[in-house]
Order: structure tokens, then C-alpha cells, then sequence
């Protein structure tokens, strides 16, 4: 959603009755945040998104958020972040799940 020319992440539950249930901003103390994904492992969510640093120009990293089924989230943290000194970002992250472990992973 843009909001002021920057554009943030959002999520939203729905019922199993297909009615939508509250809104909730990922992470509101950014920049810039793009090109979410999420994958579920039956018990929680992990959502993924490409945010950029500092300013409008800064690099990009990869950030996530755990989910619960019931709505509850841990704080948002940085997944793969660009490195001082480094000219490198990282973008476009892709979250998954192993059918056989459960086990939630994102890649950039």
C-alpha cells in the first residue's frame, strides 16, 4: 500500500467464513518496503519483504515477520542486510516451507 509516496507492507487474516479481520502493518518505522511473500507452516506464517535503508536511495535487505494462526507477531528483523562497506543488496525474497519439517526458510 502507498502511503506518501512510500510503499509499506500489510497483512490481513480472513475468517473461515471468508470475512476479512484486521489489518496489520509488518513493520511501520521504514522507508521503503516492496515485493512481500509469505509461506505457512501450518502453525505460523513467516512474511518476507524487500525494505530499503535510510533514505530513498539507500540499498535494499530482506526483512520478515513471524505470524501466528491466531494473528499474534514477533517483532519484524532483518533476515539478510547489506553489509557496510559492501556494495551489495538483496531483494526479491522468496519464503517457503519444508513439507517434511515444517520448517520456514526465506531466500534472497
Amino acid at each position: 500500500m502507498e502511503t506518501g509516496g512510500q510503499y509499506n507492507i500489510y497483512a490481513r487474516f480472513v475468517t473461515g467464513d471468508g470475512s476479512p479481520a484486521g489489518v496489520h502493518h509488518l513493520d511501520p518505522y521504514v522507508v521503503h518496503q516492496q515485493h512481500p511473500d509469505v509461506a505457512c507452516s501450518g502453525s505460523q506464517y513467516l512474511v518476507t519483504w524487500e525494505e530499503q535503508y535510510s533514505n530513498m536511495s539507500g540499498p535494499y535487505g530482506v526483512w520478515g515477520r513471524l505470524m501466528a494462526t491466531d494473528a499474534t507477531m514477533q517483532r519484524a528483523g532483518g533476515m539478510v542486510a547489506p553489509t557496510a562497506g559492501i556494495a551489495a543488496e538483496f531483494s526479491r525474497p522468496a519464503a517457503a516451507v519444508c513439507a517434511a519439517s515444517s520448517q520456514l526458510s526465506v531466500g534472497a
